[in-house]
């Protein structure tokens, strides 16, 4: 008799190592638990749409800086880097409603151009007549539509590098850095707090 023995589970290819348990009870431990939750914020922060803007990368290093002889506590210092793009408000919408102007313009031309005093126009109740009339109307509004591509749009991109200073000090982290924005004082709280 032949046993063949087949793998259950989800197909693991990719070897995704835990992470180490970091121990939180010394000043180092704590900074690097700290920035391993500040990490998570930076990298999953998103800007709302409505803002116009869009992260490109982001990266987040920092070094831990032991006592010495001219300060007798931890510190460090944190780097930020963004690129930022500066994205315009849906810009095929505008293109389609400046379209759908220039149809309604040419439509309105039409119009006028066939008055009462236009022979076609003589008969008003004849329902071929409106029916033609309608449809010339329509082709009038297609007649000059262009099949050009939507343009190359260029978004401005900024590289963005922020440097903060922590310090551990009456026991725990604290940032020393003044932020300039909520999201990078949300960022600190989240990872500063035990």
């Amino acid at each position: 008799m032949l046993l063949v023995a087949l793998p259950l589970g989800c197909d693991d290819s990719g070897t995704h190592l835990p992470h180490e348990r970091v121990d939180t009870s010394t000043p180092a431990g704590q900074f690097e638990w700290a920035m391993q939750k500040l990490q998570r914020a930076v990298l999953e922060f998103h800007p709302s749409r409505q803002d116009g803007l869009k992260i490109g990368k982001r990266n987040v290093s920092y070094k831990l800086f032991p006592p010495d002889d001219k300060k007798n506590h931890y510190t460090a210092r944190v780097t930020i880097e963004s690129e930022i793009l500066y994205v315009h408000d849906n810009p095929l919408d505008a293109m389609k409603e400046a379209e759908e102007e220039r149809r309604k313009q040419a439509q309105e031309s039409f119009r006028q151009q066939t008055q009462p005093d236009d022979p076609l126009d003589a008969a008003n109740e004849d329902p071929l007549q409106q029916k033609f009339l309608s449809q010339m109307e329509g082709l009038a509004g297609k007649a000059k539509v262009k099949s050009t591509p939507p343009p190359v749009m260029d978004y401005p991109e900024v590289s963005e590098r922020k440097v903060y200073d922590l310090a551990y000090l009456d026991g725990r982290w604290q940032l020393q850095t003044e932020v300039e924005t909520d999201h990078e004082r949300l960022w600190f709280e989240y990872a500063l707090n035990p």
